[in-house]
């Protein structure tokens, strides 16, 4: 293949991919869930366990009440879980202005 068309391939490749990847989501919001007396499993005892969690959109229920829409995301307990949700035509907070 000629360089000159391959590089352009190459490059409206990379432009359709940052296109299609820009996906338009809702405003994530937050809260915490917390547990009272949370009991270990090797006996030990919290007296409060609050777990930080984000959202986006709505769920949707079947006929039970079961949320159908749902993806549960966990991470380590040093970080945001922030870079889960990218939004489109937003910085991440480490960019500098």
């Amino acid at each position: 293949m000629n360089p000159i068309i391959r590089i352009f391939v190459i490059l409206s490749s990379v432009l359709v991919a940052s296109i299609a990847s820009a996906a338009d989501y809702p405003a994530p919001i937050e809260g915490d869930f917390t547990i009272r007396d949370f009991k270990f499993q090797s006996g030990e005892k919290l007296p409060e366990l609050r777990l930080h969690y984000r959202t986006l959109g709505k769920p949707e229920k079947d006929a039970q009440g079961k949320t159908t829409n749902a993806v549960l995301i966990m991470h380590g307990t040093t970080g945001s879980g922030a870079q889960f949700i990218r939004l489109a035509k937003r910085r991440p907070r480490y960019w500098a202005e």
